[in-house]
């Protein structure tokens, strides 16, 4: 099973489910059936069933990372060619940029109070356990 953790395995991998979650969503239509989203579920079970870490994937994945920049890089030229249009609208883009912003820092916030928050409804197993003596000196005692 050795070939189960080869990263260009993982690559293709990861490229044929990619390619049948899109198909997937076109011959049924659901708009739900994200091929994103497919793609990391079926990867995520995959691995989980056939014992594969996480940092044996993200081997491979440094890979698709590599060649992804440059198309991130690339979307800036679409971009600027709208950029007329973007200014028209950026009163509105701005404000949802808050928006979003907003709700990140609050939720952001809420999860870390409720996480730090003490729970007084079980101890801590420190506190379960008494501290004992080692038997040596508890038997030199009077």
């Amino acid at each position: 099973m050795s070939y189960l953790e080869n990263k260009f395995f993982l690559i293709g991998l990861t490229f044929i489910i990619y390619v049948a979650s899109q198909l997937l969503q076109r011959r049924t239509g659901i708009a739900y059936l994200n091929p994103i989203l497919i793609s990391i579920a079926v990867l995520i079970a995959f691995m989980l069933c056939c014992g594969i870490e996480y940092d044996t994937y993200a081997e491979g994945g440094d890979y698709i990372d590599f060649w992804l920049k440059p198309a991130v890089v690339a979307l800036g030229v679409p971009l600027y060619r709208q950029l007329e249009a973007i200014k028209k609208q950026l009163l509105p883009i701005l404000l949802a940029e808050l928006a979003g912003c907003v709700v990140t820092d609050l939720e952001a916030n809420d999860s870390t109070t409720s996480r730090d928050a003490p729970n007084n409804s079980a101890k801590s197993t420190t506190e379960a356990i008494p501290a004992t003596q080692p038997a040596s000196s508890a038997s030199n005692i009077g």
